[in-house]
């Protein structure tokens, strides 16, 4: 059974409330599977909402390293 303290927790987050370092311990302890499932499907929707389904790489390319 999904602890009410957990789908607090996950509430919160989805209100764009901030955790306590006390709650993120929480939730990274969940082993449950339907909790995580809950856990996964809430970040999906927190990450959904900030930055859609877009991947951003970021990296940088060397075309040389001799300087003169």
């Amino acid at each position: 059974m999904i602890n009410s303290g957990s789908d607090a927790v996950l509430q919160n987050a989805l209100h764009g409330q901030k955790l306590s370092p006390d709650e993120i311990r929480h939730l990274l302890g969940l082993r449950e599977g339907k909790a995580v499932s809950r856990l996964f499907r809430t970040a999906r929707q927190i990450r959904g909402r900030h930055f859609g389904n877009k991947v951003f790489l970021y990296g940088f390319l060397y075309f040389s390293t001799f300087c003169r």
